[in-house]
């Protein structure tokens, strides 16, 4: 059925200027307008200890410009630190954070900037302004940088060691809470101990705690020395997830979660005078902001 053409109404909204400092001021699409019942909320994790700066321009109700600094300080230890402030009546015109005291490499300090309704316990989240790892010289800024998941990037490159366990024991590492790990490399130093016997010894990656020897959470992926060590004599190995590996299983997981154990094992007789020594891990870690 036919129907009469329908009519295409066009509107144009002019740009309004605020009813500041004599209506000279022309709202741009990036200000956000407060009516004096907000408050930005700060956040920051690290895996360094830091001060991060957070640095705001402000345009008041009467039209002046405000310019506040904040900081907020985290510990090494991936726990999100948090700092709300109230927001009065105007318009706020762009922020930015760096880190003003620390020597964080690049992805190790995560910044957030949130707008917050309310106050106390009674806040509710109404926008987010800026998610981006930062430094002392790369800061994040709103507007201008892009708002990433804190498992976004390469991740940070670390080399780490791991005591060495005590003579005849094993060794593990545990991924620490609030962080994420893919395994680049893992370097030892096996001393076989003085018995006569053989050890075939290697490297195991589990999703969860265990003792190596029940082994009750799930192997993901494991390397082993073919050859073995033999007695008296001492060895350093090394093996990466890339390696082929003695015994089939899955491949390491891209980013391993916070729990997940990589440790080293022996196959054959245990003796009291075996000893691991020189562990050494690289791996990429994220911060797991929750």
């Amino acid at each position: 059925m036919l129907t009469s053409p329908r009519k295409i109404i066009e509107r144009v909204h002019v740009a309004t200027p605020a009813a500041v400092a004599g209506g000279a001021i022309i709202a741009s699409p990036f200000q956000f307008l407060f009516d004096g019942a907000d408050q930005l909320r700060f956040r920051v994790t690290a895996s360094a200890a830091v001060t991060v700066m957070f640095t705001v321009r402000f345009l008041d109700e009467k039209g002046e410009l405000q310019v506040f600094n904040y900081t907020v300080s985290a510990l090494a230890t991936r726990v999100t630190a948090t700092r709300d402030v109230a927001v009065g009546r105007g318009f706020l015109l762009n922020l930015a954070a760096f880190v003003q005291t620390g020597t964080p490499q690049l992805n190790q300090v995560y910044a957030q900037v949130y707008i917050m309704r309310g106050a106390g316990g009674a806040t509710v989240m109404m926008g987010q302004l800026l998610g981006q790892y930062i430094t002392a010289q790369q800061p994040a800024a709103w507007p201008g940088s892009l708002i990433a998941p804190s498992t976004d990037g390469a991740g940070a490159l670390v080399v780490d060691t791991v005591a060495a366990p005590a003579a005849g024991d094993d060794w593990s590492a545990t991924v620490p809470t609030g962080a994420l790990w893919s395994i680049n490399a893992i370097g030892v130093s096996f001393i076989c101990g003085f018995d006569g016997t053989k050890r075939t010894i290697g490297i195991t990656i589990r999703l969860g705690t265990d003792t190596i020897a029940v082994a009750m959470a799930p192997v993901i992926w494991r390397a082993l020395d073919f050859y073995g060590v033999y007695w008296s004599r001492s060895q350093v190995e090394r093996w990466n997830p890339a390696l082929e590996t003695a015994v089939a299983s899955l491949p390491a997981l891209d980013m391993l979660p916070p729990g997940a154990v990589i440790a080293g094992f022996r196959r054959t007789t245990q003796a009291a005078s075996d000893q691991w020594e020189s562990i050494v891990l690289s791996y990429r870690e994220w911060l797991d902001v929750r």
